[in-house]
């Protein structure tokens, strides 16, 4: 079973001092689900927390998946608990949140613990990672930034 972890891409606030994504946010958001939609990656649904930067990267990624369904969820905020969402994980999930929540689950699907950071998402970035019977592993990533 695979999911995919997105954060937001990358945002700054506006003129009413909510956070939404920059240009080069929407572009680099647009540019790895591209690349992401053009390997044949597999998503049924995308979820989101209730902050406009996520729910702006959720339907930029949408759209390049044919318009795959988006859900607003809650529990997903920066610094929510991990534990609490383990049971809402399904099959080609594509979760779109925000740090330190979404390194604490990855860390927490891994390996048993959310401080013990093993990735570093970026925004914009997509990380899959897979589940068999010996459990969770990172499968792949594409990053907007190699350096």
């Amino acid at each position: 079973m695979n999911i995919y972890i997105v954060q937001h891409g990358l945002s700054e606030k506006d003129g009413s001092g909510k956070k939404v994504l920059t240009i080069e946010g929407i572009e680099k958001v647009e540019l790895i689900a591209g690349v992401a939609a053009g390997y044949g990656v597999k998503i049924d649904k995308i979820i989101h927390s209730g902050k406009i930067r996520a729910k702006q990267t959720a339907e930029l990624i949408s759209k390049k998946f044919n318009n795959v369904n988006i859900v607003e969820e809650n529990d997903l905020n920066p610094n929510d608990d991990v534990e609490l969402f383990k049971s809402k994980i399904e099959a080609n999930l594509m979760i779109v949140g925000h740090l330190p929540y979404l390194n604490r689950l990855v860390s927490y699907l891994v390996t048993g613990n959310i401080d013990k950071k093993i990735f570093d998402l970026q925004n914009g970035g997509i990380l899959c990672l897979n589940k068999d019977e010996d459990g969770w592993v990172i499968k792949w990533g594409f990053m907007p930034n190699i350096s």
